[in-house]
């Protein structure tokens, strides 16, 4: 056979996927040309290109890296720099550098490979096409996921149009474009792509093809993503089979172990998984090297494996080494580095080691600052995280400040309707739900939902879940029937897009269960929780069969099922400690849930017992003054008091109290008056001191809680206007003047006759209660250092006996909740009650009773008062309240 006709085997034999053959025709038709034409022949390059295209697939780089090399300089002095010969070298040369894991070379040879392509071929070429995929690749890789889905469609629709769309080279481009559907998430429309791909390459009888490996593997990603590990297992060892023909030291055979590794941890067979992943990691450290993308990539899939109670200590060097690798290789800004980021914070959460997470976000965050800027959209991720961490920590005040900082840089380097922005606002609004702020809250998130509905469509899952959150948000402001129609318009969208077993429908069942829980709809609320519990059990999604089966525990406590409701616990107690170890917060949650089932059953000892076990928990995960903590001290306070462990229960409620401030110093050291406000109302400081009768407690919550906001407000004042720094006078000033326009913009209201003035009125109306916001966020941070001394939150009883008069008494008066009696009633009342305190002697504490019937006699006073004759206010003011007591 003559060279041409060698080239013409090659090809035939390279689509086919037979690349030793295809090599053999290849070195052949090189020896042929170098034995009769000058080494600097243009024949000679063509040779070496299809040489080099078998060793590149064989993954020889030293080999492929001369000839490509060598056919580009031959290339480059024969046809000059702007040749279609001299393209496909540089093209081959990009393909080289990506699969080495050099992408800014690859990506600058893509481009120049372009540029000559286009000039010299024309667009719409299948040549041109097969540039624009790689280029498309390469940004892929470098996390640039919106350029790289723009070129591989643009290649795509080439390759249909020329070649048709049952091509092998179409079906090449459906796998490129299914990857980057499977890595932004969207893994319905890359499982389609690579089941369109993989018919393509069964009608073209090329299913041993390494390119249907690839098809299979895109298409096992997506059925491990489901929770399906046997499914995903076969995919992948299927395309195992392909891959192995070109040599068991092939880097796609390491990465391909790597993943039937995930599926075995999956499937908890974790001794299986690592002597998988410590063979992939080999192949890759020996043909890769350390400090490649895909070395990084099987090093961090070890440390999921030891991402399990008792062996975290193994995942944390590992998760630090690819972080290393990644940052190194591909910048701090690689939604690869962000994604290792947040497993780590996950890992040191499961630890307890919140330190080593906060240093972990603050040396990120640096990083970004100093290659990026401090404006550059990559910081969002990284504070939107940090934030996470303070909220935990219940330090609102930082927390609010990080998620601002985030929403800023998005709006201003994305736009103000970019899905990015969507995320920020529904963070931020996440944060003022615990402040207590629903109306902001609300704002926020019909912002982010009009966002995501216009850039991402009513079907996207982010979407979908804004309606979730917007709708906890109408049921926390008891609008019940707005949020029950937002939740059932998102179970039927996923219905209609996922089907009814999809584990996205089974999320928005779960959500309309709990919605149903707290209506106390139970019927709904079972049949909504049993359904999801189905799906999660089908899907294998063990974290939330043990969410749901909680759930479910505690309707059946709610409906008096006990009998049902007991197993249940017990079941999600332990698939807890199975998953994440007896010493996971998620396993003390559960803990909690079981002391509140054998406290209403009476069971006090059990109670007692698991409550100390979650106690023991939290507390060394977090300290013992998490604000999370003070109901479960009080709690088991109020059992200890029933065992008659009076001193023990007293010194709990101490705690509670302790835990209790430090959660609201924290709220009030940044926020407006009226958030201030908003959160104190969702409060109930008095009604575990009524519940323990202990006078001394409850006189120390009513004389710090009657002070907290007064003394909050007056304090961000006085700092201010007393200090000395120009910087604070400037927003004691600037609030003022926004506070004096916002004044004018209430008392001058436009004309009926001007909608449009009335809606520009409206808008300033708005965006000045957003400014005052800030100012005095700003201002109470700038002075007070986080806002964390706060005078009304170190009071003493001591210290106010002290200023009362020795004939005088101090009487509180306060309304609170008072604790049910069984059998007598289940639900708090409403009561009033008085503290008494003298200047020396302990506190004395008086319950007057019933709200109601105290408001309803108070009423008939003031009516008598205002309306009837002077003998019957007299007999109104005589008549005492009728006895109460309960």
């Amino acid at each position: 056979m003559n060279p041409t006709e060698l080239d013409q085997e090659f090809q035939k034999l390279f689509d086919q996927g037979k690349f030793n053959e295809a090599l053999v025709a290849a070195q052949k038709a090189l020896a042929l040309r170098e034995s009769s034409l000058d080494p600097e022949h243009p024949e000679i390059a063509i040779s070496l290109s299809y040489v080099a295209s078998v060793h590149l697939r064989k993954a020889v780089y030293a080999m492929a890296e001369r000839l490509y090399q060598r056919a580009l300089r031959i290339c480059e002095k024969a046809f000059g720099s702007r040749h279609p010969q001299t393209a496909a070298a540089l093209n081959g040369l990009a393909l080289l550098r990506q699969e080495m894991g050099n992408y800014p070379e690859a990506k600058s040879l893509f481009e120049r490979a372009l540029a000559i392509r286009t000039e010299t071929l024309g667009l719409e070429h299948a040549d041109t096409a097969e540039t624009l995929e790689g280029l498309g690749a390469t940004h892929r890789e470098l996390g640039e996921y919106a350029e790289a889905e723009k070129l591989v469609k643009q290649a795509l629709m080439i390759c249909e149009a020329t070649l048709g769309a049952d091509h092998p080279k179409t079906a090449t481009k459906l796998n490129t474009l299914a990857s980057l559907c499977i890595v932004q998430g969207n893994f319905s429309e890359g499982e389609s792509l690579a089941k369109r791909a993989l018919d393509i390459f069964g009608r073209l009888e090329l299913l041993d093809h390494t390119d249907a490996a690839d098809a299979l593997f895109y298409a096992g990603v997506v059925h491990a993503e489901k929770g399906e590990h046997a499914a995903a297992k076969a995919l992948f060892e299927q395309a195992l089979a392909i891959w192995e023909k070109l040599g068991a030291m092939h880097p796609q055979v390491a990465y391909l172990l790597g993943h039937i590794a995930g599926t075995h941890c999956g499937r908890g067979e974790y001794d299986r998984a690592d002597l998988l992943s410590q063979r992939a990691l080999e192949i890759c450290e020996a043909v890769l090297g350390s400090d490649h993308p895909n070395t990084a990539f099987i090093v961090s899939l070890r440390a999921e494996i030891f991402f399990q109670p008792g062996t975290h200590e193994k995942a944390e060097p590992l998760y630090l080494r690819a972080l290393h690798t990644l940052e190194k290789v591909l910048g701090p800004a690689h939604p690869g580095v962000d994604g290792i980021v947040g497993r780590l914070n996950i890992l040191y959460s499961r630890m307890g080691d919140d330190a080593k997470a906060e240093q972990l976000f603050q040396n990120a965050l640096q990083r970004y600052e100093q290659v990026l800027g401090p404006e550059h959209p990559a910081l969002a991720a990284i504070l939107q995280r940090l934030a996470s961490l303070f909220c935990q920590r219940h330090d609102l005040a930082a927390a609010v400040e990080l998620c601002q900082r985030a929403l800023g840089i998005r709006a201003k380097a994305l736009g103000a309707d970019h899905p990015e922005v969507a995320t920020s606002l529904v963070n931020l609004a996440s944060l003022y739900s615990g402040i207590g702020d629903l109306a902001k809250q609300q704002q926020l998130l019909q912002r982010a939902l009009t966002i995501r509905e216009n850039a991402l469509g009513p079907e996207h899952p982010l979407t979908v879940r804004t309606l979730s959150f917007l709708a906890g948000n109408y049921r926390d402001l008891r609008d019940y029937e707005r949020a029950e129609s937002l939740l059932l318009r998102g179970l039927k969208t996923n219905e209609t897009k996922w089907g009814p077993e999809a584990r996205e429908t089974a999320d928005m069942l779960w959500a309309l269960g709990q919605h149903y829980y707290m209506r106390s709809d139970y019927s709904k609320a079972e049949t909504a929780y049993l359904r999801a519990l189905d799906i999660f059990e089908k899907t294998s999604r063990p974290e939330m069969q043990s969410i749901i089966v909680g759930c479910l525990a505690s309707l059946y406590l709610k409906m008096g099922e006990y009998a049902k409701a007991e197993p249940l616990y017990l079941r999600a107690l332990q698939a807890q400690e199975k998953a994440w170890g007896p010493e996971d917060i998620g396993t003390a949650s559960t803990h909690h849930e079981l002391a509140n089932f054998y406290r209403s059953m009476g069971n006090y000892a059990k109670a007692e017992a698991h409550l100390q076990r979650f106690l023991r928990i939290y507390e060394k995960l977090h300290g013992p003054d998490h604000p999370i903590l003070r109901h479960a001290y009080m709690d088991l306070a109020t059992l200890l008091l029933k065992a008659d462990k009076r001193p023990a229960a007293l010194e709990l409620a101490t705690k509670a109290q302790r835990a209790e401030a430090a959660g609201v110093a924290n709220v009030l050291s940044f926020t407006s008056e009226s958030q201030r406000l908003g959160y104190l109302s969702t409060q109930n400081p008095y009604s575990h001191p009524v519940a323990l009768e202990s006078a001394p407690h409850i006189a120390l919550a009513v004389l710090r809680y009657k002070g907290i906001v007064l003394d909050s407000i007056l304090e961000d004042r006085l700092l201010a206007q007393t200090s000395q720094n120009p910087k604070h006078r400037a927003l004691v000033d600037q609030l003022r003047a926004t506070k004096q326009r916002l004044a004018r913009s209430f008392s001058e209201a436009p004309p009926e006759s001007c909608p449009e003035d009335r809606e520009n009125r409206e808008a300033e109306k708005l965006a000045s209660t957003q400014q005052i916001e800030q100012l005095e966020g700003a201002l109470a941070r700038e002075v007070t250092g986080l806002g964390r001394a706060r005078r009304a939150l170190s009071v003493t009883v001591e210290q106010v006996q002290q200023a009362i008069p020795p004939d005088a008494v101090l009487l509180e008066l306060l309304h609170y909740p008072h604790p049910p009696v069984p059998p007598e009633r289940s639900r708090h009342e409403r009561h009033y009650g008085a503290i008494a305190l003298a200047s020396s002697g302990d506190p004395k504490w008086i319950d007057l009773g019933k709200a109601d019937l105290i408001e309803t006699t108070l009423k008939q006073y003031q009516d008598a008062v205002r309306t009837g004759p002077k003998s019957e206010v007299q007999s109104r003011w005589r008549a005492p309240i009728p006895n109460q007591k309960s």
